[in-house]
């Protein structure tokens, strides 16, 4: 298997694993992990503490958090494993904007501005990829991730998810986001819809 390129930022990592320890109980991270190969960027990886260890400002590499990843959604369907990621990003999310990373929203608080500023908001979570942030029409938003080196199937949806957070954070109602393509079908980036009423 080829190692994924880049790292991936802690802060949102930390919380949705503390969501996760908090939803599925402190024994199942550990089963699912139980023979895994070692996370050599995650030295600090302790499935006892809050956020399993992870550091909020940490960055670690994306194979690890792969197999992180791969380990949590291990014997549940597809179905399964986007619906728990949805709502464990949501929450995770929710959580980095009520803290240190409230001063980024505070920068992208309105879809124009998102356009205009999502390569910094992206580059505080990963250090790879560029993002295309369109408004389409005055409630739709197309967003866009290419050349994501550290791309995963769980991160594409949690990204996706996020942002049902982030432009409801701006004061916008009945935010539903869909996603549209992924690299994974073989389309050139991963594309989803944020919309609005």
């Amino acid at each position: 298997m080829d190692l994924a390129e880049g790292r991936i930022k802690g802060a949102a990592l930390r919380e949705f694993l503390e969501w996760y320890r908090a939803t599925f109980g402190e024994g199942d991270l550990p089963h699912r992990l139980a023979g895994a190969p070692t996370l050599r960027s995650l030295p600090n990886l302790d499935l006892g503490l809050a956020g399993c260890g992870v550091l909020a400002s940490g960055w670690y590499d994306a194979d690890d958090i792969h197999l992180l990843l791969d380990a949590i959604g291990r014997d549940r369907t597809e179905t399964e494993v986007r619906k728990l990621v949805t709502v464990g990003s949501q929450a995770a999310v929710t959580r980095t904007l009520t803290g240190l990373h409230r001063t980024v929203m505070r920068v992208v608080g309105s879809p124009k501005l998102h356009a205009r500023f999502a390569q910094r908001l992206w580059s505080t979570y990963y250090d790879t990829g560029r993002v295309e942030s369109v408004c389409v029409n005055e409630h739709t938003q197309s967003i866009t991730y290419t050349d994501w080196t550290s791309h995963h199937p769980v991160l594409c949806t949690m990204t996706t998810a996020s942002d049902s957070v982030i432009f409801a954070l701006m004061g916008l109602s009945g935010v539903t986001v869909s996603q549209v393509s992924c690299v994974l079908d073989g389309a050139p980036g991963c594309t989803h819809l944020v919309e609005w009423q």
